[in-house]
């Protein structure tokens, strides 16, 4: 018999090491996401699915995103970390007692990621992807710890020659001091900052804005193609919000609202405009069916519109997203108009209008053209937000426009006169 390691066992510890040094890896992105978004790498951007508001925002801003003042990814980041170790742990000096341990934590860390899930799901409606590849991690380290110690052999059978154990033992320590150094050269300074930031939220405010801000005005404006959509509020407006959005959607629900109440509270200023964009290959063939039936919830809105109801109808079809998420019928939008006082008759023949149908399309045709591919996605003044601004942010970005729109009329105004 051989003093070298059996195979199996060797390669599940190596699996596990390879699996948690990928959490660590995701947990770090997330980390770095909860505590600067703007600065958030872009694969992981991605992998959060590259919405305007995505679902990381919103798991991140969530009561489950911190423990005691704690990132709950700082704490994953840790525990994939504490993996490897035992990991290494375990092949160098393979004892049941390190396997049991390794086992003992991977139920814990599936346990918790169970109840995120569950809270993300069934609280928040939203998922965030850098979080699901965690859960995924986690799930694989559990079936890889039971399939462990269910192995056949004897620790005596698996422990490694001595060289081998110098040398991985060598790598580790170099691996943990380079670590430790790029710690403290790249994330030291960005915790250190975020520190200053939350025992000041009005600074923590104040960079965030500042970001915002430099971002808006550094994107160039473009023209958004089709005909004048549905809109509300100023008809010379210093700000124009133009949402593309699908009724199917929680997050649309929420920007939706927020734009909503900001264009009515400064209706003399700033315009609202909805384009539709139903994730539905119904009439949107780029989708793959996320949302079946929201062509349809989209065609509805547009026929209330025939009828001067357009706004009062999108916050209907809103509020009852959970209805049209278990089915989506004609009947059920005919009989919500005539609860609403509209023309119930007129709505059932205006919602198979071919015209409706093709002011849909040409919606999603012009989302297409300009780079839209998910909802919400916002565009003010014609420049595409990176995320839904909070009522802050619109607050002073209203105000830096009226002004930069005074000055350039005072501007004018001089030019005139020197020219009289």
């Amino acid at each position: 018999m051989t003093d070298g390691p059996a195979r199996g066992p060797s390669l599940r510890l190596a699996a596990m090491l390879v699996l948690a040094t990928a959490g660590a890896l995701f947990s770090a992105a997330l980390l770095r996401h909860h505590l600067n978004p703007a600065e958030s790498w872009s694969w992981a951007r991605a992998i959060c699915g590259g919405e305007a508001e995505s679902s990381c925002d919103v798991v991140n801003r969530s009561a489950a995103a911190a423990v005691l003042g704690v990132p709950i990814a700082g704490i994953g980041f840790v525990y994939y970390l504490t993996i490897a170790v035992l990991a290494v742990i375990g092949w160098l000096e393979p004892r049941t007692a390190y396997w049991r341990l390794l086992m003992a934590l991977t139920v814990l860390g599936f346990l918790v990621d169970v109840g995120l899930f569950s809270y993300s799901v069934f609280g928040l409606e939203a998922i965030c992807g850098l979080c699901a590849v965690t859960y995924g991690v986690t799930a694989l380290l559990l079936i890889l710890s039971v399939s462990l110690l269910r192995s056949g052999g004897t620790p005596e059978q698996r422990r490694i020659p001595a060289r081998a154990r110098v040398a991985l033992l060598a790598f580790g320590g170099i691996a943990v001091l380079a670590t430790c150094g790029f710690w403290h050269e790249h994330w030291g300074a960005a915790v250190r900052g975020a520190e200053r930031l939350f025992e000041d939220p009005d600074e923590a405010l104040r960079v965030a804005w500042t970001v915002f801000h430099r971002k808006y005005v550094e994107s160039e404006p473009i023209a958004i193609p089709g005909d004048r959509p549905p809109t509300k509020g100023a008809t010379q407006p210093i700000m124009t919000l133009t949402l593309f959005a699908d009724f199917l959607c929680s997050h649309c629900r929420r920007s939706a609202k927020l734009l909503s109440d900001f264009a009515e509270a400064h209706r003399d200023t700033v315009a609202l405009q909805f384009r539709n964009y139903p994730l539905d290959d119904a009439c949107n063939p780029e989708s793959e069916g996320v949302h079946p039936g929201a062509c349809l919830l989209a065609r509805a809105a547009l026929a209330a519109g025939r009828q001067g109801r357009f706004w009062y109808y999108h916050d209907l079809l809103f509020a009852n997203q959970n209805i049209w998420r278990s089915g989506v019928q004609v009947t059920q939008l005919v009989h919500l108009a005539d609860q609403a006082g509209l023309d119930a008759e007129q709505f059932g023949r205006d919602i198979a209008r071919p015209d409706i149908e093709s002011a849909v399309i040409a919606d999603i045709e012009a989302a297409h053209a300009i780079g839209v591919e998910s909802t919400p996605t916002l565009f003010i003044n014609g420049r595409e937000m990176q995320s839904i601004p909070i009522r802050t942010f619109l607050e002073e970005l209203l105000r830096a426009e009226a002004g930069h729109q005074q000055a350039f009329q005072d501007q004018r105004a001089i030019s005139k006169r020197k020219e009289g």
